[in-house]
């Protein structure tokens, strides 16, 4: 019985031992499986990290010459305010010169006309005087006893006697 035993124990013993082993190849091949996975997932997740890290350094280059364009843009901007703050100073300036010469010139115009009705007054008031000057050289010929012999009026103009009254 003992052999049977033995026998019949090694058998078991046996059969353990080759599902053990077995047990042991499909573990084996589960880690190889993984072994093989994980270098799979380690070579993805590389090609994965260079595509990101490429993105980003394209990100960053684009920000970059963003920025470049924005401060250019600012750089321009602030030209252009300068300039119109400049232009702005000068019409100003321009509309207060404009001012000035336009109440100059309606100063001047106002003291043209001054002198224009000066003048008219100036004028009219020569004709009049003229005019009394020949009145009162007519009266003294006419009253002068000795009008025949004197020359007409048209002759002593011509002549340039004067005949002022006494």
């Amino acid at each position: 019985i003992d052999m049977n035993n033995l026998l019949s124990s090694k058998q078991i013993l046996s059969e353990e031992v080759r599902a053990k082993l077995s047990n042991e190849q499909e573990i084996y091949n589960k880690l190889t499986e993984l072994a093989v996975e994980k270098v799979k997932i380690k070579d993805m997740s590389e090609v994965k990290r260079y595509e990101l890290m490429n993105k980003i350094f394209a990100l960053e280059n684009d920000l970059l010459k963003a920025q470049i364009v924005a401060e250019e843009w600012k750089a321009k901007y602030d030209d252009v305010s300068n300039d119109r703050m400049q232009i702005e100073e000068l019409k100003n300036d321009l509309q207060a010169e404009y001012i000035t010469l336009k109440t100059n010139h309606h100063s001047s115009v106002s003291a043209q006309t001054t002198l224009e009705r000066k003048c008219e007054q100036l004028s009219m008031e020569l004709v009049q005087l003229h005019m009394d000057h020949e009145h009162m050289i007519r009266n003294r010929i006419a009253s002068s006893p000795s009008f025949a012999s004197s020359p007409s009026l048209p002759e002593i103009k011509r002549s340039g006697i004067s005949h002022t009254p006494s």
